[in-house]
Protein backbone atom coordinates (compact mmCIF):
# COMPACT_ATOMS: atom_id res chain seq x y z
CA UNK A 1 0.00 0.00 0.00
CA UNK A 2 1.07 3.60 -0.70
CA UNK A 3 2.80 5.01 -3.45
CA UNK A 4 6.70 3.55 -4.20
CA UNK A 5 9.02 5.51 -5.69
CA UNK A 6 10.51 2.31 -7.60
CA UNK A 7 8.28 0.25 -9.51
CA UNK A 8 8.96 -3.53 -10.28
CA UNK A 9 10.34 -3.78 -13.75
CA UNK A 10 13.37 -1.22 -12.76
CA UNK A 11 13.77 -3.08 -9.48
CA UNK A 12 14.11 -6.44 -12.03
CA UNK A 13 16.17 -4.89 -14.38
CA UNK A 14 18.46 -3.77 -11.71
CA UNK A 15 18.82 -6.50 -9.73
CA UNK A 16 19.81 -9.22 -12.12
CA UNK A 17 23.61 -8.40 -13.61
CA UNK A 18 23.69 -11.75 -15.32
CA UNK A 19 21.04 -14.06 -17.47
CA UNK A 20 22.02 -16.73 -15.44
CA UNK A 21 21.94 -14.84 -12.48
CA UNK A 22 18.70 -14.45 -10.90
CA UNK A 23 18.11 -16.67 -7.67
CA UNK A 24 16.45 -14.08 -5.40
CA UNK A 25 17.33 -14.02 -1.22
CA UNK A 26 14.82 -11.81 1.19
CA UNK A 27 14.88 -10.33 4.34
CA UNK A 28 12.67 -8.65 6.19
CA UNK A 29 13.24 -6.71 9.70
CA UNK A 30 11.97 -6.24 11.89
CA UNK A 31 10.49 -9.67 12.05
CA UNK A 32 8.98 -10.29 15.73
CA UNK A 33 5.78 -11.20 17.28
CA UNK A 34 3.66 -8.09 17.30
CA UNK A 35 2.87 -7.62 21.18
CA UNK A 36 6.80 -7.36 21.47
CA UNK A 37 7.08 -4.35 18.49
CA UNK A 38 5.29 -2.14 20.49
CA UNK A 39 8.52 -2.06 23.16
CA UNK A 40 11.25 -1.82 20.61
CA UNK A 41 12.65 0.99 19.42
CA UNK A 42 14.17 0.91 16.01
CA UNK A 43 16.10 3.14 14.01
CA UNK A 44 17.62 2.68 10.87
CA UNK A 45 20.81 1.04 12.07
CA UNK A 46 19.49 -1.82 13.86
CA UNK A 47 17.15 -2.18 10.96
CA UNK A 48 20.10 -2.62 8.59
CA UNK A 49 22.10 -5.04 11.51
CA UNK A 50 18.64 -7.31 11.27
CA UNK A 51 19.33 -7.57 7.21
CA UNK A 52 22.10 -9.87 8.20
CA UNK A 53 20.63 -11.86 10.90
CA UNK A 54 19.59 -15.64 9.78
CA UNK A 55 16.63 -15.10 12.34
CA UNK A 56 15.24 -12.62 9.60
CA UNK A 57 16.03 -14.26 6.43
CA UNK A 58 13.37 -16.02 4.92
CA UNK A 59 15.78 -18.78 3.36
CA UNK A 60 18.42 -21.11 5.05
CA UNK A 61 21.44 -19.45 2.75
CA UNK A 62 24.33 -17.63 4.94
CA UNK A 63 25.16 -14.14 3.61
CA UNK A 64 28.70 -14.09 5.13
CA UNK A 65 29.52 -16.90 2.57
CA UNK A 66 29.07 -15.07 -0.72
CA UNK A 67 28.67 -11.10 -1.61
CA UNK A 68 25.97 -9.48 -3.11
CA UNK A 69 25.52 -8.98 -6.67
CA UNK A 70 22.88 -6.35 -6.44
CA UNK A 71 19.99 -5.61 -4.40
CA UNK A 72 17.02 -3.58 -4.09
CA UNK A 73 16.06 -2.20 -0.16
CA UNK A 74 12.53 -1.68 0.37
CA UNK A 75 11.84 0.62 3.06
CA UNK A 76 8.56 1.14 4.27
CA UNK A 77 7.73 3.85 7.17
CA UNK A 78 8.69 6.20 9.55
CA UNK A 79 12.35 6.27 7.52
CA UNK A 80 13.40 9.73 5.19
CA UNK A 81 14.84 8.89 1.44
CA UNK A 82 17.92 10.54 3.14
CA UNK A 83 18.38 8.48 6.27
CA UNK A 84 17.78 5.31 4.17
CA UNK A 85 20.03 6.19 1.14
CA UNK A 86 22.73 7.11 4.03
CA UNK A 87 22.55 3.85 5.68
CA UNK A 88 22.98 1.67 2.12
CA UNK A 89 25.74 4.02 1.50
CA UNK A 90 27.44 3.82 4.76
CA UNK A 91 27.27 -0.25 3.91
CA UNK A 92 28.94 -0.08 0.28
CA UNK A 93 31.12 2.20 1.17
CA UNK A 94 32.82 -0.16 3.71
CA UNK A 95 36.21 -1.82 3.51
CA UNK A 96 34.91 -4.64 3.78
CA UNK A 97 31.21 -4.47 2.46
CA UNK A 98 29.30 -7.48 1.10
CA UNK A 99 28.79 -5.85 -2.08
CA UNK A 100 31.40 -6.59 -5.17
CA UNK A 101 32.89 -3.68 -6.67
CA UNK A 102 32.90 -4.65 -9.76
CA UNK A 103 29.54 -3.86 -10.42
CA UNK A 104 28.45 0.22 -9.85
CA UNK A 105 25.77 1.16 -7.86
CA UNK A 106 24.74 -2.16 -7.50
CA UNK A 107 21.64 -1.28 -4.61
CA UNK A 108 18.78 0.07 -5.30
CA UNK A 109 16.40 1.92 -2.78
CA UNK A 110 12.60 2.84 -2.22
CA UNK A 111 10.83 3.96 0.34
CA UNK A 112 6.94 4.04 1.17
CA UNK A 113 5.52 6.09 3.79
CA UNK A 114 3.13 3.55 5.05
CA UNK A 115 4.04 1.78 7.46
CA UNK A 116 3.47 -2.00 7.79
CA UNK A 117 0.36 -2.78 10.22
CA UNK A 118 2.10 -3.04 14.44
CA UNK A 119 5.24 -1.37 13.48
CA UNK A 120 6.56 2.06 12.47
CA UNK A 121 9.03 1.07 10.08
CA UNK A 122 10.37 -1.70 8.18
CA UNK A 123 12.59 -2.99 5.25
CA UNK A 124 12.82 -5.66 3.22
CA UNK A 125 15.83 -6.83 1.37
CA UNK A 126 16.27 -8.66 -1.74
CA UNK A 127 19.10 -9.39 -3.19
CA UNK A 128 20.91 -11.75 -5.77
CA UNK A 129 24.05 -13.03 -3.76
CA UNK A 130 26.83 -15.52 -5.03
CA UNK A 131 26.20 -17.45 -1.74
CA UNK A 132 23.47 -19.34 -3.50
CA UNK A 133 26.11 -21.22 -4.69
CA UNK A 134 26.41 -23.83 -1.28
CA UNK A 135 22.92 -24.29 -2.08
CA UNK A 136 23.22 -25.17 -5.58
CA UNK A 137 26.17 -27.51 -4.58
CA UNK A 138 24.10 -29.21 -1.65
CA UNK A 139 21.53 -29.96 -4.20
CA UNK A 140 23.98 -31.02 -7.43
CA UNK A 141 25.42 -33.79 -4.05
CA UNK A 142 21.95 -34.90 -3.21
CA UNK A 143 21.70 -35.37 -7.09
CA UNK A 144 24.35 -36.91 -7.76
CA UNK A 145 24.12 -39.79 -4.51
CA UNK A 146 20.63 -40.41 -5.96
CA UNK A 147 22.03 -41.51 -9.55
CA UNK A 148 24.99 -42.77 -8.16
CA UNK A 149 23.00 -45.63 -5.68
CA UNK A 150 19.68 -45.33 -7.95
CA UNK A 151 18.12 -44.14 -4.99
CA UNK A 152 14.04 -43.18 -5.69
CA UNK A 153 14.82 -43.48 -9.20
CA UNK A 154 12.02 -46.00 -9.67
CA UNK A 155 9.58 -43.23 -7.90
CA UNK A 156 10.41 -40.52 -9.95
CA UNK A 157 10.17 -42.63 -13.39
CA UNK A 158 6.30 -43.82 -12.41
CA UNK A 159 5.47 -39.90 -12.16
CA UNK A 160 6.79 -39.43 -15.42
CA UNK A 161 10.38 -38.49 -15.20
CA UNK A 162 13.11 -39.89 -16.89
CA UNK A 163 16.58 -40.13 -15.93
CA UNK A 164 17.73 -38.23 -18.54
CA UNK A 165 16.02 -35.72 -16.83
CA UNK A 166 18.14 -35.61 -13.27
CA UNK A 167 21.51 -35.97 -15.64
CA UNK A 168 20.41 -32.30 -16.93
CA UNK A 169 19.19 -31.18 -14.11
CA UNK A 170 22.97 -32.38 -12.24
CA UNK A 171 25.08 -30.74 -15.26
CA UNK A 172 22.70 -27.53 -14.87
CA UNK A 173 23.85 -27.10 -11.19
CA UNK A 174 27.25 -28.09 -11.94
CA UNK A 175 26.98 -24.78 -14.22
CA UNK A 176 25.60 -22.65 -11.84
CA UNK A 177 27.86 -23.60 -8.61
CA UNK A 178 30.66 -23.45 -10.72
CA UNK A 179 29.76 -19.98 -12.86
CA UNK A 180 29.05 -18.17 -9.38
CA UNK A 181 32.09 -19.44 -7.48
CA UNK A 182 33.98 -17.89 -10.64
CA UNK A 183 32.34 -14.59 -10.34
CA UNK A 184 32.86 -14.25 -6.80
CA UNK A 185 36.62 -14.93 -7.40
CA UNK A 186 36.21 -12.17 -9.91
CA UNK A 187 34.97 -9.46 -7.84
Amino acid sequence: PGVMNMDLRKMLCNIVPFPMAHFFLDTIAPLMPPDRQKYVQLDESALQKQWFNALNAMHSTDYRHGRFMAAAVLYRGDVTQREATLKVFELMDKGSSPFVEWIPHNATISHCKVAPQGTSKSVALIANSTAIQEDFKTIHEKIVNMLTHHTYLSQYNLEGLENEDFFEARDKLCLLSTSDAADEQRG
